[in-house]
């Protein structure tokens, strides 16, 4: 029974994409030419690194406290992520990747190293390295590339999880000695591959999750998403003082968590649809399934920076229901990127005003 409403749930999402990708005619071969990318590329280029300076110098403020904690700030910290910007740096590089010089290059990369190396050393999140997956894999789509995966990539890829792993695991728990018998008994790549099958096992939180409906379900509902929903809402203050749907799973799994880390526990899209939704969760896929079509071919019609951005976004957004990070939790997602992209928009008009007065 939850092995079939997994392989229609998977083949109607399936079907649904390929049908109305091709009845629509979607395709992303109409950008920019080579002079207006030129252009918007000067445009854009000096005002990211602006707005990151000054983000990211609020951020570190922020975190120290040497900025006061109020409503308004708090949801500016949540706006301006540092993840958010390392997808903005992925999606400006690709979009703009045949018109950038060797010197425009370098700077990104360091740019991307530093927010990198932030981002693990002061949230201790090994998630980063599936968040550089999904915001590569959309850009590949999005301008048409063919999809090839070697060795090296392969390696370069399992090399940059293993550092984030073992960087985030050990800041978390810095104990030098453990440290010390991890390479001594040559149990690293153990240590290593363990977390990575671990984060692959999309198909056994599936199963896990169905059969201990009972055990899930009262956190995973509609009724505990909008309390979640308008508690994440309210600026600076909780009315009902819960946290996401992944974080509550998290704690009765594993009942001896510590709960001064934020860890979350993955539910997939199809657990989740099962339990919210039993056998209509057809209606429920065929409807998000649809609506990613349409908008992709609606941004499509034009596709300059951003709405190239904003179709990199939706497929980002789309790619992490499928994975499963709880419909709470990605309403929230979807609405503080586009807050963040509202924002970015509104600071490029700013400064192109300034420069013209």
């Amino acid at each position: 029974k939850i092995f079939l409403f997994l392989i229609n749930s998977s083949l109607i999402i399936f079907f649904t994409l390929m049908y109305y990708e091709k009845k629509l005619k979607l395709n992303f071969s109409k950008q920019i030419n080579k002079k207006e990318k030129k252009i918007q590329f000067h445009l854009y280029y000096k005002n990211i690194i602006f707005l990151l300076i000054l983000s990211f110098s609020f951020l570190i403020l922020f975190n120290k406290n040497l900025i006061n904690y109020s409503s308004f700030t708090a949801i500016l910290s949540a706006i301006l992520r540092i993840d958010n910007f390392i997808i903005l740096l992925i999606y400006f590089y690709f979009f703009f990747e045949n018109v950038l010089k060797k010197k425009e290059k370098f700077t990104l990369l360091f740019i991307f190293l530093l927010l990198l190396s932030y981002y693990i050393f002061f949230t201790f999140s090994k998630a980063i390295i599936l968040l550089l997956c999904l915001a590569v894999f959309s850009n590949v789509i999005l301008l048409n590339k063919k999809i090839s995966i070697s060795i090296f990539q392969l390696l370069i890829l399992f090399l940059l999880f293993s550092f984030t792993f073992f960087t985030a695991t050990f800041l978390v728990n810095p104990n030098i000695v453990n440290l010390i018998l991890l390479f001594a008994e040559g149990a690293f790549f153990e240590f290593v591959f363990t977390g990575l099958i671990g984060r692959l096992s999309y198909f056994e939180f599936y199963i896990e999750k169905v059969v201990n409906i009972d055990f899930y379900d009262h956190v995973t509902n509609l009724n505990y998403y909008l309390k979640v929903i308008i508690d994440k809402l309210t600026p600076g203050f909780d009315i009902f003082n819960i946290g996401f749907a992944s974080r509550e799973l998290y704690k009765s799994y594993y009942i001896f968590s510590d709960p001064n880390i934020m860890n979350s526990e993955q539910i997939t899209v199809f657990a989740e649809a099962y339990i919210l939704f039993k056998y209509y969760a057809i209606f429920y896929y065929f409807l998000v399934s649809l609506s990613l079509i349409y908008l992709l071919k609606t941004l499509s019609k034009n596709l300059n920076f951003i709405n190239y951005l904003i179709m990199n976004y939706i497929l980002y957004i789309f790619l992490s229901w499928l994975i499963g990070i709880g419909l709470d939790q990605l309403i929230i997602k979807i609405e503080l990127l586009t807050i963040f992209i509202i924002l970015f928009l509104l600071f490029n008009k700013f400064i192109k005003k300034i420069l013209i007065k």
